[in-house]
């Protein structure tokens, strides 16, 4: 990894992305030209944060011809997990993950995915007291998500062989998983995911 970068905010995300990417691009000695393909995360996660990094994206690939990707918050959660290793590492191949992310709304965007990062179900938005509901029979092997302290909270540690807390995007893993899908990336701008309404909304009437 040359160069990485990050600041955890909830606000003022459109004012400092680009000027970080440039110091990224100059800690690492390179132009916007040397990036072969942009990669961004498609959420789930804030209306307003999705939309502010897929137009940084969609303008820098758009201004130098590159291919965009897009990679959803679950997968680059769950690359994280496993590429750390630790009790993640090595738990039963077959096995599937739960996903949890925080929505900041009180409940839980969640998804299984396998071992192989292969989504194994639709996303859903569970509040944490409908979880084992929502799981029914599915018994995953390993819980990861910047939301995990919350699911162990309401299931339990003993329900999972392997949990394993981590951000829901880690953009030095984001950019490593991209290179391995660089074959998937394509002009088109990458769709965002979205599991519940925008607050804003038009005004009724005339």
């Amino acid at each position: 990894m040359l160069a990485v970068a990050g600041e955890a905010r909830r606000h003022g995300h459109a004012e400092v992305l680009v000027p970080l990417t440039r110091r990224v691009l100059d800690e690492a000695g390179l132009g916007f030209a040397d990036i072969d393909v942009y990669a961004v995360t498609v959420g789930p996660g804030g209306f307003t944060g999705i939309r502010i990094g897929l137009a940084a994206v969609t303008g820098m690939a758009l201004a130098e011809r590159r291919p965009m990707l897009g990679i959803d918050s679950f997968t680059a959660s769950l690359a994280t997990a496993l590429a750390d290793g630790g009790d993640a590492a090595g738990v039963v191949p077959e096995g599937s993950w739960l996903v949890a992310l925080d929505s900041r709304r009180g409940d839980l965007f969640c998804r299984l995915l396998g071992e192989d990062l292969a989504a194994l179900g639709p996303p859903a938005v569970v509040a944490p007291a409908a979880l084992a509901d929502w799981l029914g029979d599915r018994r995953p092997v390993g819980l990861t998500g910047n939301a995990a302290g919350a699911v162990v909270a309401q299931l339990g540690h003993d329900r999972f062989a392997a949990v394993r807390p981590a951000p829901a995007v880690d953009p030095a893993r984001l950019a490593l998983l991209a290179a391995t899908r660089a074959d998937r990336a394509g002009a088109a701008v990458p769709t965002p995911l979205y599991l519940r309404e925008p607050d804003a909304r038009l005004a009724a009437g005339p």
